[in-house]
């Protein structure tokens, strides 16, 4: 190192190497990560100097820049005074605004800063000052606007893409244990919700954040909300995140449903005969789980549009026994079916095969859907035999924003596909296939589906089984009383789901056996979820662990650790220490 001192353009000394000469002035150079470091920085590969007023500290980034019309101005920290701390950070969907006690309004670099004086309004998404507005006023859910229904598109056309990409490239979550475990049973299946509200608006930045997308629908008074299609443990936490903010600020009544949608299925004539087969056998069942009018209607709605599939009629026309090595066999089976759901189109005018099945005949450009008079069954085949959608939707639900509701309509539908598909040559050969399971009924089908997999250990299998058991069984004895007193439209409110699976626990909330020692265990647990703070703040925190390389004077940026101690200096990944952390239990 060059010895030489000089003195900087702030007027202390340093050593010439740590500087740098501009216009005969010297410069500290700083380290970029350093807030107060220096004179000058490196950004992108030139030196800048901070008196230019160019250069910024970017407080989400937490590094010096350039400033540039991505950046907001506004409060990164405050006290309990409500004094704030303002900096730049990056215009983003985690920021925030807040309104002072004297009406103005400022940006936020996200919700975590805000203090207890400040209160979120539910149908905005802004913080007020407790002193402005009273908490039923913040609480309160309002009717859309015409103007904001009139602006929303029908369906999710040409605008769905988009939705994924943000999804793909934004949404990253931190997942529990428990949903990484258990959503293995989905497969390789791909699911998505509609739910239809009356009354509530999610702000933009809030959707922002969530893989959902608004949509009019003009048999409600409110907004419909569909997920895109979802997928595996990260799917699971999209479909948990979205539900809250949902049930936050949205309202339902008996004028609303839910749909599920479930896609990535095989779209052949011998899984979708299989799988008629197999809903035909349990399609009673299904019905004894919800109210009289979802199979019946008695002019509850305008239609029916969860009806049964008259298996009697189809099945008049269907061998009972189909050879799924016998193509005219099967062929011949599936007109019977694709007849009926076409309103008399046969197969063969598309020569059986279903690459040439583009749109439903009474919906040739594929944006009149409610010309279609049979997608209007409890499993609509529609979307997977006619539609670009290539999935099967469950329209039998009745409206709900209770999670583990959710969760089990979506295993126990996953479940009868996933079955179907592992079954399907003995469901279309064998008439008695079904009949001959272990236990009678879908809990019998759960269980033989859930007894094979080889997803779970026997333990988490037995978990899993009496979450869903337990809930069809409640479904179905509730359902029954209130049929029987006359209540024909049902109070899905009755209907207890016991959260017997806590699908957000982490395994370091349980109780710690290995360690010979409580506090040993306890402060490893501590570790773990200090770090997972820090990753949940987007990787901007102080971390005073002690048990590695680092002191108490951690500078943490993005997912790494920038550590200094008196052991040396280097980058450690927050997930790479997480998982060794985790790996000691």
């Amino acid at each position: 190192m060059n010895k030489e001192k000089v003195i900087t353009i702030s007027g202390a000394e340093h050593y010439r190497s740590e500087c740098r000469l501009i216009n005969k002035e010297y410069y500290l150079i700083g380290a970029n990560d350093v807030q107060n470091s220096g004179d000058v920085y490196l950004i992108d590969g030139r030196y800048v100097r901070f008196n230019t007023g160019r250069v910024v500290f970017n407080y989400s980034l937490n590094s010096y820049q350039l400033k540039n019309d991505n950046l907001a101005y506004g409060i990164i920290s405050m006290d309990e005074n409500c004094s704030f701390n303002k900096g730049y950070f990056n215009l983003s969907i985690e920021n925030q605004y807040l309104i002072d006690k004297d009406r103005s309004t400022h940006i936020c670099i996200n919700d975590k800063i805000i203090n207890r004086w400040f209160r979120e309004e539910i149908s905005s998404g802004n913080f007020y000052h407790i002193s402005l507005k009273r908490s039923y006023l913040l609480n309160l859910i309002k009717k859309v606007p015409r103007e904001v229904k009139e602006s929303l598109p029908y369906d999710s056309k040409g605008i769905m893409d988009r939705f994924i990409d943000k999804y793909n490239n934004k949404y990253n979550p931190i997942i529990s244990d428990t949903i990484s475990k258990y959503s293995k049973v989905l497969g390789g299946l791909t699911f998505g919700f509609e739910f239809e509200s009356t009354k509530g608006i999610i702000p933009r930045n809030r959707l922002e954040q969530l893989p959902l997308i608004p949509l009019r629908d003009g048999s409600i008074g409110g907004l419909e909300y569909v997920t895109i299609p979802l997928q595996g443990a990260k799917g699971v936490k999209a479909l948990i995140d979205s539900v809250k903010e949902i049930d936050k600020r949205t309202v339902y009544d008996n004028s609303c449903s839910m749909h599920l949608h479930i896609g990535n299925v095989p779209r052949t004539p011998e899984f979708i005969l299989a799988f008629y087969k197999l809903i035909s056998f349990y399609q009673d069942e299904m019905f004894s789980m919800f109210p009289l009018y979802k199979k019946y209607n008695f002019e509850v709605k305008r239609k029916n549009y969860s009806q049964e599939f008259p298996v009697n009629k189809i099945n008049s026309y269907m061998d009972p026994r189909i050879d799924v090595e016998d193509k005219a066999q099967v062929n011949k089976n599936f007109d019977v079916l694709f007849s009926h759901l076409s309103d008399r189109t046969s197969f063969y005018d598309y020569n059986c095969d279903l690459k040439q099945v583009h749109n439903h005949p009474a919906d040739q450009n594929g944006n009149q859907k409610w010309n279609i008079k049979n997608r209007y069954y409890a499993v609509n085949f529609i979307p997977l035999i006619f539609g670009n959608k290539e999935t099967i939707e469950f329209r039998i639900h009745t409206p709900t924003y209770n999670i583990d509701k959710i969760l089990n309509f979506l295993l126990i539908n996953s479940y009868l596909i996933n079955f179907t598909i592992k079954f399907q040559k003995e469901i279309l050969k064998s008439p008695g296939f079904l009949n001959s399971l272990a236990y009678p009924g879908l809990s019998g089908l759960i269980t033989e589906y859930l007894t094979n997999s080889k997803e779970l250990n026997n333990k988490e299998k037995e978990h899993l089984m009496s979450y869903t058991m337990n809930y069809i069984d409640e479904r179905k004895n509730t359902t029954y009383n209130q049929n029987c007193s006359g209540n024909i439209i049902g109070n899905e409110d009755l209907i207890n789901c016991y959260k017997s699976i806590d699908w957000e626990e982490e395994f370091l909330d349980k109780p710690v056996k290995r360690f010979a020692k409580k506090a040993e265990a306890k402060n490893l647990i501590d570790e773990i979820k200090e770090l997972k703070s820090i990753l949940d703040n987007g990787g901007l925190g102080t971390s005073s662990i002690s048990n590695y390389p680092w002191d108490n004077n951690v500078i943490v940026r993005g997912s790494d650790f920038n550590y200094v101690s008196g052991n040396g200096s280097g980058s450690i990944s927050i997930a790479s220490t997480i998982e060794d952390l985790t790996s000691k239990f």
